[in-house]
């Protein structure tokens, strides 16, 4: 739309008469920095919707089921059997037996090393300390297979005796406690214990009673 007047212009002795048009900007036309502001909101609401995408992503990522994936250890033979095994709190080393001895692997580089033990001393692995140096082994000796449970650095030094008539020690998260099977004197005398972290103040805890057949027939527990 526009509008139309006339001026006059003097051109010498005379007069001139001349058109003046005005034109006027476009009423459905919005401003310069309205566009802007318009255009800024598309971009966040762009970058909103994309960050929204990618941690529901995100979330269905983690939140999906992962199947377990097995990783072999040891390469033991058939006729070298492992003997027990078990993983440290700190999910850095494997400690482990076989019939030639006890040794601790470290999983990610494969370093393994036989454990120091003295001669003859058959041990079995059962139970870490929380400092991850220290492990809980378990073996029989003398000439009725005796079973004792025994603490061992993986660092050095000779094994240290904790606990006779026992077996399956277990150490407890804190590192405070050891609860373990006590052996009585035939088969069926098999009772869970406690035991404080140095083997001292062995109570009985609670146990199963075993018919002759070993068929569990009921638990109790004392002190």
């Amino acid at each position: 739309m526009s509008v139309e007047s006339a001026a006059l212009r003097s051109v010498g002795p005379h007069f001139v008469v001349e058109e003046l048009t005005t034109a006027e900007p476009a009423l459905n036309e919005p401003p310069f920095w309205r566009k802007k502001v318009r255009l800024w909101h598309l971009a966040v609401a762009g970058v909103a919707l994309l960050a929204l995408g990618v941690g529901l992503a995100w979330w269905l990522w983690l939140a999906a089921p992962r199947q377990p994936v097995a990783q072999r250890i040891t390469a033991n033979p058939p006729d070298v059997p492992v003997t027990g095994a078990v993983i440290s709190p700190d999910v850095k080393y494997v400690a482990y037996s076989d019939p030639t001895g006890v040794y601790v692997r470290h999983i990610d580089s494969g370093e393994t090393r036989p454990l120091g033990l003295p001669k003859g001393f058959d041990g079995i692995p059962t139970s870490w300390y929380p400092d991850s140096t220290h492990l809980l082994l378990a073996n029989r000796e003398g000439p009725q297979h005796k079973s004792k449970t025994w603490k061992v650095s993986i660092l050095a030094g000779n094994p240290q005796m904790l606990l006779e008539d026992a077996e399956q020690g277990n150490v407890s998260p804190d590192g405070s406690e050891i609860v373990f099977v006590h052996l009585g004197s035939s088969f069926y005398e098999r009772e869970l214990w406690l035991a404080e972290a140095d083997g001292q103040n062995a109570r009985r805890l609670v146990g199963p009673r075993l018919d002759r057949s070993g068929k569990q027939i009921d638990l109790w527990s004392g002190s």
